[in-house]
């Protein structure tokens, strides 16, 4: 199909509606749009199915949902297309997932009228007026040699009983736990952010046993025990919010959930130290319409 162009759309559409794979194997090839009618037909059929894709086509780049071969290794090849031949179904769904709102939204059109606003954009005398971005200011941060390890080199693991005895011995403790990584295995993060369209890790909780952990810690009154993510507020109080006495740092610390005994306490709030450097926000101006170009264009990116 790749080089007949005989096909008709409801030939490839027929096609496409009976196949469980979409095979690629080019080593060269330029603006291929049969991946995207694929991932599109599937969609729109409500049907599973995986797209292998050869490393040297410029698609294999945007569809992330996809799975990438080399063509000049035919035992990988056969290899990727047993896999998604025998792929099952709820990971079929998801690779699509990932791909299908960034196909349907970036048309033939929406990509001309993005190229026709760049032209006018660099032909624009409001570019050479553009006001430089401020200098970046210093900021504070913890440095490595201040806990006796110079940078670059891997902090020393921990010992057990010089930690059990330290605790035992404390009057009050101070917990400070990270979520992904820490509390749920850094494997199983890497795994789900491969294998499913979520890309920030939503959904991912604690397992059972280190959920028991935490609500050992924070039933004691001389602990206090703070969980830090890089996740939003809303995702941090559905993963563990119904632990009493565990205190919550969303956005890596820009907000913050004091120790809660009861619902009806004081919620989320801007840290203290954050509220200052919030106030100057006049570089978002500048930062916004190059991010939204960026995610714009970019499968996968938000």
């Amino acid at each position: 199909m790749e080089g007949d162009h005989s096909w008709s759309v409801y030939d490839r559409l027929a096609l496409f509606s009976l196949s469980h794979v979409y095979l690629n194997c080019a080593t060269r090839d330029g603006l291929n749009l049969l991946p995207f009618e694929y991932v599109l037909t599937k969609s729109a059929l409500r049907q599973d199915g995986v797209v292998v894709l050869s490393e040297f086509v410029g698609c294999s780049h945007v569809l992330n949902g996809g799975v990438r071969v080399n063509p000049f290794n035919l035992e990988h090849v056969v290899e990727q297309l047993d896999a998604a031949l025998s792929m099952p179904a709820d990971e079929r769904r998801a690779r699509l997932q990932k791909d299908i709102n960034f196909v349907q939204e970036h048309t033939t059109a929406s990509w001309l009228k993005m190229a026709v606003n760049d032209m006018h954009r660099v032909r624009s005398a409001d570019a050479a007026s553009q006001p430089a971005a401020a200098a970046p200011q210093p900021t504070r941060a913890l440095c490595s040699w201040a806990a006796g390890v110079r940078a670059g080199e891997p902090l020393p693991p921990l010992s057990l009983d010089t930690i059990t005895r330290a605790y035992r011995t404390a009057c009050r403790r101070v917990v400070l736990l990270g979520l992904d990584g820490t509390l749920i295995q850094q494997h199983k993060v890497m795994a789900h952010l491969k294998n499913y369209h979520d890309f920030t890790g939503k959904s991912l909780s604690p397992p059972p046993a280190a959920l028991h952990c935490l609500r050992a810690l924070c039933s004691d009154p001389q602990n206090a025990v703070y969980v830090i993510s890089g996740r939003t507020s809303q995702d941090m109080e559905a993963c563990l919010g119904g632990i009493a006495g565990l205190g919550l740092a969303a956005e890596n610390g820009y907000l913050q959930r004091p120790p809660r005994r009861h619902a009806d306490e004081p919620s989320w709030r801007v840290n203290e130290r954050s509220q200052g450097a919030s106030d100057e926000l006049s570089w978002r101006e500048l930062a916004q319409p190059v991010l939204a170009r960026y995610t714009s264009r970019t499968n996968g990116s938000y």
